[in-house]
Order: C-alpha cells, then sequence, then structure tokens
C-alpha cells in the first residue's frame, strides 16, 4: 500500500490541492516530452504520453502506484542502474537539488539501447515542503554531445591504462575497459558491484588500506594531484601490485575523483630478473680467477672484482681511486709507464682489443708483472674499457728444476721406442708420441689425429669401448699405414684417470 501524506488539511484547502493536481497531471500527460512525476515517497503518480508509448503501454493507469524502480525493469534488467536511480532519488529529496545524468537505455519501443540525458527536478509545495520529483528522459542519442560523449568513452576504453571515477566516499561511479580487463572482472557491473573485495587489506609500506586512502585522499586535496604504488586483489584472487594517480576534478558543480592505475606486475617482475641476473653477473665475476677492473668513458676505474683487490693486496675502495699509481714509473722496456698506458688505452679504443705485458705493483710495493687485456665496451651509451690482468709471477719466475719436471715425462714419452696414443672418452684421439707418428707414416700429430679413425676397423674402436668399460685390454689389431700398408700391431691399452674423468691410453707394438 502506498504511503500517505501526513499532512492535515481542511476541505477547502484539500479541493484546491486535488484541483491543482489534477491540472497539473494533466498537462505533464500532454506534454511532449517523456517524462515521469513521482510522488515523494518514490511512486508514480503519473506519466507523458510519450513515455507510455515508449514502455509500451496505451496510458498511465499501468503505472500509477508502482515504485519507479518497478517501472525502470521495463527497461533495464541492471542492478546497478537500478541502485543508482535509488542514489539519485534520495539525493534529490535530501540535498533538494536538480540532477543530470546520461545513461544507456533500452525503452521496450526502442530498437536498441539509445542515449538518453535524465533530468530529475525536485517539487515543492507552496509552504517549500518535497512533494516529488519530475523526471524527463530526453533523447541524446544523435546530439552532437552524445557523439562526443561516445568518442570519448571510446578512447578511454582504448587505453592501455586503467580509470576509474569515484565519488567523495571513494565509491566507483564509471571506470573504462582496461580496468575490467586488469582486475579481471566479467564486465563494468561486475566490477562496480565488487569493488570493495579486490581492496588488500595492507599496501607495500605496511600501512592498512584505509588509512592509506585518507592520507592520499587528503594529500589529493591539498595539491590536486597523489601517487603511490598500490596492492589491490584481481577477481582470482592474486596480488596486484599498480601504480595509482589520484587526480581530484569539479563535476557539476561537485567534484570527483579520477583514479588512474598501471599494473607492475610485469614491469616488476622484470626488474626482479634484472636484479637477480645483476646479482648472478656480479657472483661471476667475483668468483672469476682472473683480477677484473672497469673504466667508464673518462678514464676513471668504476668497478672490480675481489680477485682484484686479491691480486693488487688493497680494498675495493683503494684500488679504485688509486688504480694508476700500482705500478713503477719505467715499464720493463724502459718507456715512461704513463707514455705506454696512453698508447694501449688508444689502441683499445681503437681496435677493440689490445693484449700486452704490464708491471704493476701491489699495494705493498711488490713487483706484478701480468698480462693485460683491453677491452673496448659499451657502458650505458658511453664508451668504456674492461682490463682483465692474468698474474705472470708464477709463470716469469717458476723455478727452473719445476720445469725440467714437467718437460722430462713428455721427453722420454716422445723418445720411447713403442708408439703410445690416448684417446679421451668421447673416443677421439688427443694425443700421441713421435714413435705413433713414425709408425704410421704421418710427420704432424694433426694429421694423425685426424686421420686415425680411418685407420681403425670397426672391432678396433669396439675394444677402445670395451677398455672404458673393463679398465684394460691386450688386443692384436690389424691397422694400416698413411700409405695404406698393412700393419699388424700388439695393442696393450688401459683405462687411466684424468681430471673429473678417464682416458685411454694405447700402447702398440709394431710386428711387422
Amino acid at each position: 500500500m502506498r504511503p500517505t501524506s501526513q499532512t492535515t488539511l481542511n476541505n477547502d484547502e484539500l479541493a484546491d490541492v486535488i484541483d491543482a493536481k489534477k491540472r497539473a497531471l494533466i498537462a505533464l500527460k500532454r506534454e511532449p516530452n517523456c517524462s515521469i512525476f513521482i510522488d515523494e515517497n518514490g511512486f508514480v503518480d503519473c506519466c507523458s504520453d510519450k513515455f507510455a508509448r515508449l514502455i509500451g503501454i496505451a496510458d498511465d493507469r499501468a503505472v500509477r502506484g508502482k515504485h519507479f524502480c518497478e517501472l525502470y525493469r521495463l527497461f533495464s534488467d541492471s542492478e546497478t542502474l537500478i541502485e543508482g536511480a535509488k542514489n539519485a532519488f534520495e539525493e534529490i529529496r535530501t540535498k533538494r537539488a536538480a540532477q543530470e545524468k546520461t545513461l544507456k537505455l533500452h525503452f521496450p519501443a526502442d530498437n536498441e539501447k539509445r542515449s538518453y540525458i535524465v533530468q530529475s527536478v525536485p517539487l515543492f509545495d507552496e509552504n517549500d515542503a518535497f512533494i516529488g520529483a519530475k523526471a524527463s528522459f530526453i533523447d541524446a542519442t544523435n546530439l552532437a554531445i552524445c557523439a562526443a560523449s561516445e568518442n570519448a568513452r571510446f578512447l578511454l576504453d582504448q587505453a592501455p591504462i586503467g580509470c576509474t571515477l569515484r565519488d567523495r566516499d571513494n565509491r566507483v561511479i564509471d571506470c573504462n575497459a582496461e580496468v575490467i580487463r586488469m582486475f579481471g572482472a566479467t564486465d563494468k557491473a561486475d566490477f562496480i558491484s565488487r569493488f570493495s573485495q579486490f581492496y588488500s587489506q595492507y599496501q607495500p609500506d605496511g600501512s592498512p588500506s584505509d588509512k592509506k586512502r585518507r592520507e592520499m585522499i587528503d594529500e589529493c586535496a591539498e595539491k590536486g594531484r597523489s601517487q603511490c604504488e598500490w596492492l589491490y586483489v584481481n577477481a582470482a584472487g592474486e596480488p596486484m601490485l599498480t601504480d595509482v594517480v589520484v587526480i581530484r576534478a569539479d563535476w557539476k558543480g561537485d567534484y570527483r575523483y579520477l583514479v588512474y592505475c598501471r599494473d607492475l606486475r610485469e614491469i616488476k617482475a622484470k626488474e626482479e630478473n634484472e636484479r637477480r641476473a645483476n646479482e648472478r653477473a656480479r657472483a661471476m665475476l667475483d668468483a672469476t680467477p682472473i683480477a677484473c677492473v672497469f673504466f667508464d668513458g673518462a678514464g676513471r676505474a668504476i668497478d672490480c672484482n675481489l680477485e682484484a683487490t686479491r691480486l693488487f693486496e688493497t680494498s675495493k675502495e683503494e684500488l679504485l681511486e688509486r688504480f694508476f699509481y700500482f705500478a713503477p714509473e719505467l715499464q720493463p722496456n724502459g718507456q715512461a709507464t704513463l707514455e705506454q698506458k696512453k698508447k694501449y688505452v688508444a689502441l683499445a679504443l681503437e681496435e677493440g682489443e689490445c693484449v700486452f705485458e704490464w708491471m704493476h705493483a701491489t699495494a705493498t710495493g711488490r713487483d706484478l708483472p701480468a698480462l693485460v687485456t683491453l677491452k673496448r665496451m659499451n657502458w650505458r651509451g658511453d664508451g668504456g674499457l674492461s682490463a682483465y690482468i692474468q698474474d705472470l709471477r708464477e709463470i716469469k719466475y717458476k723455478d727452473k728444476s719445476a720445469r725440467e719436471a714437467e718437460e722430462i715425462p713428455l721427453a722420454l714419452l716422445n723418445a720411447a721406442p713403442i708408439a703410445a696414443l690416448l684417446w679421451d672418452d668421447n673416443l677421439r684421439l688427443i694425443d700421441c708420441n713421435t714413435e705413433a707418428l713414425c709408425m704410421f707414416g704421418f710427420t704432424h700429430k694433426r694429421d694423425l689425429i685426424e686421420s686415425l679413425s680411418a685407420l681403425l676397423a670397426k672391432n678396433e674402436s669396439e675394444s677402445l669401448s670395451e677398455v672404458f668399460q673393463e679398465g684394460y685390454g691386450k688386443f692384436n689389431w690389424n691397422l694400416t699405414t698413411r700409405t695404406l700398408e698393412p700393419l699388424p700391431t700388439e695393442a696393450i691399452l688401459a683405462r687411466v684417470p684424468w681430471h673429473d674423468g678417464y682416458r685411454v691410453a694405447a700402447y702398440l707394438r709394431d710386428l711387422r
């Protein structure tokens, strides 16, 4: 049952009110606009004939006494629109001010949704008491203002950044297509109705979201703009870090907030990958057993690895600050260090790389002979150099007896009257002695290494594989020389440890 007015009137006053209302309703029914009159409680008193035709009824008798929400469902099934209409009616009643909105509506008499400007005007009696509202629906589909609005909506929906329009209470009024995609909502109505669910309880800086939002609104109110990183939760329940910019804008005598958000997940993932890559690169550089020093385009030492600090017996800070002091005034060839340095730097910059021997000095003043490789590099769009410094002290000053101890086994092997061959674990010949060259008729090791596989029959290759499994084997091999002459041999093969794996050594005795 419709609520009745609580105002008490005498008979004459009541008759005047009824007559006045009848005249007003008759005028409303006949007007050329598409309009409805709603009483102070939201029930329809009457509608214009044009409105009746649009909703597919003969006259307003079918809608009298119905609540306007029930009437709105005749041309829209959107609960968002119904809720918006309720809020608008409440604001008209409480604020006593007219409202104007542009809505997409599908009246039964229309073939499709059309744009309507809905003008809602509050009505008052002679005592300034609110007695209802008049709502007029103006078809704006073909108006220039509607076309401009559609163009703006199209551009906004194509923008690769999310945008929402919010009221002063942070309620979402509108949003663009990118926001719907970002949050994984079904459509605009779904996003707006579930917006509070997309809020994370806390923000990246540890602040509660409500507190952080108030701080942003306060800053926006003062400066007209605020910006920060903001953590949402999308429809799938996944955390979604965004860059949010809030702008306060005037809106039809009031103000609204435009909130732009950009999804930072891909950017943050890329930054994290780059950070990890840099950490890996730094770890690899510091683990490199050769000293590395880097110079910018101005020739200043800007970085080095841990091996460089160990080699020069100093700290990283001192090495970078005083790098060019870690050398004697003259190089071993008698040339001035400063002039030689300029020469090699210019050569490296011109040709891209320069390798030379150089006498450094440690922080304690000890000579440090080194093999230096200078390489030109591109550093942040500018030229630079990287120096790789190999310590030559052990090579330069190695004891002669130690060198002889390394040379003696090779001399003995080459002097042995029996051929010796060495295969790796992939059954590739990698070395041989002088007697092997003579036996097969070759002059150079490389020629024998490249040709021996063709001189071995299938059963000899299988013998090699067996020795890798068994560890030892003794066979008669019928080989051929370089000139394909028969070469019968007795072969003794043994598997021998070799660094991190095994090799097979073969000793061949010529049976001819």
